[in-house]
């Protein structure tokens, strides 16, 4: 087994974007109670300000796997859905990394 990272591009509705962070939030919350060794980042555009980037590790791709296939990650991900014109989600592995 080896670590998985989790990054997502959401491009949110001009003006929703403080109900994406919110719900984003929430989720996140979620996920740290349900899976203790989920750690993740939120990240805004600074020229594109209803562009995020979300990312974070996961020990292993089943652990990933189960969370993205959970009810309350689908449930989750439908309010964040809400407030979005798309998003993009990717699972990746490590390549290379440098100190």
């Amino acid at each position: 087994m080896s670590e998985i990272w989790t990054r997502g591009t959401w491009t949110v509705i001009p003006g929703r974007e403080d109900e994406f962070v919110e719900a984003w939030t929430r989720m996140s919350d979620w996920t740290v109670a349900a899976f203790p060794s989920a750690r993740g980042r939120l990240l805004r555009d600074v020229e594109r300000p209803h562009v995020f980037i979300s990312f974070g590790p996961w020990p292993d791709r089943e652990t990933a796997l189960r969370w993205r296939g959970s009810s309350e990650f689908q449930e989750h991900l439908a309010a964040i859905r809400a407030t979005l014109h798309s998003f993009e989600p990717l699972m990746m592995e490590p390549v290379v990394e440098r100190p």
